[in-house]
C-alpha cells in the first residue's frame, strides 16, 4: 500500500492510506446511481466527455446490474425517490467493498456524514458544487482520498469547537448516550410530532430523521415510536422526582453539604441557591402548567365524545386505499360493527357491489381535486342488508406522512310506507 495525502475540501490535508485503484493513465469507470432520468442522463453527459472516465447509470434498483462492471467509483445522489441512500451505499460496499462510494447532493448535516463515512464512504459533493469540484472528487477518490468538501469542514470543526467550549456532548440518561440531536428528536416524538414534521422542526431530511430514529431504538433497545414517547415521559418523570427528592434531603438537614460544595465563597453560595429557588419555582410553574392542560384536555374529550361519537350520521378517517383509520360509534351502528371491530378494515367492504366504480371515482375526485366532494351509493351492512347512503368527504390531515380523508355516511334511505287503512268495501244492504 502507498501512503498518500487525503484531501479535504481543496485545500486542507491528512495523512491517509491509499488502497488500490486504477493504475497509472488508466480510465476511471463511473457507476451512477441517480433516480431522476433527466438529471441522470445530463450527468452522464458530462462525465462522459472527459476522456479520463467512463460513465454509466442506472436508477437506485438496478445498482446491482452497474457492479457487474466493476466500477473505481459510485456516485449516489443523497435524495434518491425512496429516502433511503444510507441502505444503498451499505449494499454497493457490501456487494463491491473496494468500490469507493461518492455521495452527492449533500446539504450541510452533520449526523449524515457520521453515518455515510461510518458506511464507508470515500467523498462527498455538495449540491451546488462546481463541475470542476465534481470531476476532482472523482479523481481523488479513485486514487484512494477521503475528500470533505471546505464548507462540511468548516462546519464540523465549529461545531466540535463549540463542544469543547460548552462542554455540551453527549448526554446521559440513565447509562445511555444520546447525542443533543437524539434527544430532540426523541422529546418531538414524545410531543406526537410525525418525521416530517420533525424535520421541518429541526431543519433536516426526513432520511436523517429516520437514521436517528433507527439509532435511539438501537440504543435505548426500543422497537416503535410510542415506547420512545414512554420512555421521554418516564426520563422526565425521574428526573422531577430525583428533583424533589434531593430538595427533601436538604430541608431535612441544610448542614449535609456536599464535600463539592465547601470551600465556596458566600457569593457563590447565595448564587446557588438563587438558582436552585428559580428552579423550584419553574418547576411548580411547569406542574401548574401540566395540571392546567390535563383539565383542558379532559373538557376536550367530553366535548369529542359528545360532538363525535353521538353525532346522528357516521364519520370516518380513511386512509387514500380506504382503509378505516377511525369511526365513530354511529358508524359502527350503520354498518352493524363494534367499533373496534372496524378499524383497519376497508371501507369497500362495505359497499354495494354494483357501486364499487362510483365510490372509486368519488374517491379520486377528493384525492386529486384536493376539495370535498359527495356522492349517493348503496352500502352494505354486517348483515347483508342495504341502505342508501349520503357520502360527504373532505381532504384532512396526513397521519404518519400518509394521505388521509374523512367521510360523513347518511342514512337516506326512504322508509316503507305502511299501507293505508281502506274503508269496509261490503255491499250497501238493501
Amino acid at each position: 500500500m502507498v501512503e498518500r495525502s487525503a484531501v479535504t475540501g481543496s485545500g486542507t490535508t491528512q495523512s491517509e492510506t491509499v488502497e488500490s485503484g486504477p493504475l497509472q493513465g488508466e480510465v476511471i469507470r463511473v457507476a451512477l446511481i441517480e433516480d431522476n432520468r433527466l438529471v441522470r442522463e445530463a450527468l452522464l453527459s458530462v462525465l462522459n466527455q472527459s476522456p479520463e472516465i467512463e460513465a454509466v447509470a442506472e436508477a437506485p434498483d438496478g445498482h446491482g446490474l452497474l457492479l457487474e462492471d466493476r466500477p473505481h467509483v459510485v456516485l449516489l445522489n443523497l435524495e434518491i425517490e425512496n429516502g433511503d441512500s444510507l441502505r444503498v451505499a451499505r449494499d454497493v460496499l457490501n456487494e463491491f467493498p473496494k468500490a469507493r462510494v461518492v455521495v452527492m447532493d449533500l446539504p450541510l448535516a452533520h449526523e449524515e456524514i457520521e453515518e455515510f463515512v461510518s458506511a464507508g464512504v470515500s467523498g462527498f459533493i455538495m449540491r451546488n458544487a462546481p463541475l470542476d469540484r465534481v470531476l476532482n472528487t472523482i479523481r481523488s477518490v479513485s486514487s484512494g482520498l477521503k475528500v470533505l468538501p471546505d464548507e462540511i469542514t468548516a462546519s464540523l470543526f465549529s461545531e466540535l469547537a463549540w463542544e469543547v467550549v460548552t462542554g455540551e456532548g453527549s448526554t446521559d440518561h440513565g447509562g445511555t448516550q444520546l447525542t443533543p440531536r437524539e434527544r430532540e428528536v426523541t422529546d418531538l416524538i414524545a410531543e406526537g410530532l410525525s418525521n416530517k414534521a420533525i424535520g421541518e422542526r429541526l431543519d433536516i431530511s426526513i432520511h436523517t430523521v429516520k437514521s436517528h430514529l433507527r439509532n435511539i431504538m438501537d440504543r435505548l433497545d426500543l422497537s416503535s415510536r410510542l415506547q420512545i414517547a414512554a420512555y421521554v415521559h418516564q426520563r422526565d418523570a425521574d428526573a422531577a422526582d430525583l428533583r424533589r427528592r434531593a430538595e427533601a434531603l436538604v430541608e431535612e438537614d441544610p448542614r449535609a453539604v456536599p464535600t463539592e460544595l465547601k470551600g465556596l465563597s458566600l457569593d457563590k453560595v447565595r448564587r446557588m441557591l438563587h438558582e436552585l429557588q428559580v428552579h423550584q419555582i419553574e418547576l411548580e410553574m411547569q406542574n401548574e402548567e401540566l395540571r392546567r392542560s390535563r383539565a383542558e384536555l379532559q373538557a376536550s374529550h367530553e366535548r369529542y365524545f359528545d360532538l363525535f361519537d353521538l353525532a346522528p350520521v357516521g364519520y370516518f378517517s380513511l386512509t387514500e386505499d380506504a382503509r378505516i383509520l377511525e369511526a365513530n360509534l354511529t358508524g359502527g351502528e350503520l354498518l352493524g360493527v363494534t367499533r373496534s371491530d372496524l378499524l383497519d378494515r376497508p371501507f369497500t367492504r362495505f359497499i354495494f357491489p354494483d357501486d364499487q366504480d362510483g365510490y372509486y371515482h368519488h374517491r379520486r375526485a377528493v384525492a386529486n381535486g384536493g376539495s370535498p366532494a359527495t356522492c349517493e351509493l348503496r352500502m352494505v351492512r354486517a348483515d347483508g342488508t342495504t341502505f342508501h347512503a349520503l357520502l360527504e368527504s373532505a381532504p384532512s390531515r396526513p397521519v404518519d406522512d400518509r394521505a388521509t380523508f374523512r367521510t360523513v355516511v347518511s342514512d337516506i334511505s326512504v322508509p316503507e310506507q305502511e299501507p293505508a287503512a281502506h274503508p269496509d268495501l261490503s255491499p250497501m244492504e238493501d
